[in-house]
């Protein structure tokens, strides 16, 4: 933090490098510190889109990219985490004067609580949304190796809870995040491959699997932790672990990442809610920020507008300019709009029909990849619904 070039960074990033040169530190081989670097590059141009950032990005991607080969060898960890940092500073400098697309970087918006949401006039008993922010949820373990990985699971499996859908008329063509037994066997998959993982990380060893004590903390505070918005070791070592190989590549030999997200990857694919993607990956790294609360508070104010909508109390376009609102807002969690809006668009008939079907292809032309998984689903989910 003492660099001089952190001065010159944009105002919202100067807190954040700590939190970026933590995650630096956290990885243990070349190949994780590369996949860290690659997402604090996403991560500043995302919030600092203009062309002088954009271009400073891709320098720093090729240098990274030589240092990596020049270094070749894990042995030269320390040097490459010093030059990283440097670069990263080098990138920050560069968002000076320009203006932020987002006030909240590398944050989830602190949940609230909301109200139950009110039903649908004709819900299914079981699409009931989540109406509470704390988990209930009972964890195995009395150990934190086993402990924490039952956690991560339910915890992970509770945060996709408020966009379940049951009642369609072909649940198979069901997007895989809205189903219960997607989040079931993406539980398992994180009980068994992830969480195990995580704590063999430094970090982890020194902040959680070392100073955490189940009998005296528990579930409570271990949602605490999770739910900690900087600074947080459980998310950067989740981010790590998800981070896609380059290219669609192999892993190496040595890589034990990489084949354990191969395996569970391989696990999830088996599921049987179609072939998954790399797009489908970065949705499975935001859930572990998604607020829940926030959640339930959107899809209880639109489903409100479909009653009035319904009732003759309020137009049609009303809710498209809510919508549009809540997916471009600049404060919206990733993901969080796509997943509400297919929730929506699956278990209410509202949506099915050619005037929707035109606005949903053409109303966020100016921003093609502002709703990537909706634009991925919608005829599929559309013609399952009839």
């Amino acid at each position: 933090m003492s660099d001089p070039l952190i001065a010159t960074a944009g105002q919202g990033l100067q807190p954040l490098y700590p939190q970026m040169a933590a995650r630096l530190d956290s990885v243990e081989s070349l190949r994780e510190l590369s996949a860290a670097m690659r997402m604090i590059v996403e991560e500043v141009v995302r919030l600092y889109p203009a062309d002088k950032v954009r271009q400073a990005a891709k320098l720093v991607a090729s240098e990274h990219m030589a240092l990596l080969k020049d270094m070749a060898a894990d042995a030269n960890m320390e040097m490459a985490r010093i030059v990283s940092k440097k670069q990263v500073l080098f990138l920050l400098a560069a968002t000076k004067g320009c203006p932020p697309c987002a006030p909240a970087p590398m944050a989830a918006r602190p949940p609230a609580p909301v109200p139950a949401p009110p039903p649908l006039p004709a819900p299914s008993s079981d699409a009931a949304v989540a109406e509470d922010s704390t988990p209930s949820f009972e964890v195995d373990g009395q150990t934190i190796d086993v402990f924490f990985p039952d956690f991560l699971g339910k915890y992970v499996a509770w945060q996709l809870s408020p966009f379940h859908v049951t009642q369609t008329r072909n649940p198979s063509r069901l997007p895989c995040f809205l189903a219960p037994d997607f989040a079931d066997r993406l539980a398992a998959v994180i009980r068994m491959i992830v969480g195990p993982h995580l704590l063999e990380y430094r970090v982890m060893k020194v902040r959680l699997v070392e100073t955490f004590n189940i009998a005296d903390q528990g579930l409570p505070v271990m949602v605490e932790i999770v739910q900690r918005p900087n600074d947080n070791p459980i998310h950067h070592t989740w981010d790590i672990f998800w981070q896609p190989p380059a290219n669609g590549a192999k892993p190496a030999p040595n890589d034990r990442r990489g084949k354990l997200l191969d395996s569970a990857w391989a696990r999830l694919n088996a599921a049987g809610f179609g072939e998954l993607t790399e797009r489908d990956i970065d949705v499975i790294r935001s859930l572990i920020r998604l607020p829940v609360a926030r959640a339930v508070e959107e899809l209880s104010a639109a489903r409100d507008c479909l009653v009035k909508i319904r009732d003759g109390r309020m137009r049609p376009a009303y809710i498209r300019e809510r919508i549009e609102k809540m997916v471009l807002g600049s404060d919206t969690p990733r993901y969080m709009a796509e997943l509400i809006l297919l929730k929506l668009v699956a278990e209410d008939p509202l949506f099915f029909n050619d005037e929707w079907a035109k606005w949903f292809s053409t109303g966020f032309r100016d921003r093609p990849d502002a709703i990537p998984l909706f634009n991925r689903w919608y005829e599929d989910v559309r013609a399952a619904v009839g």
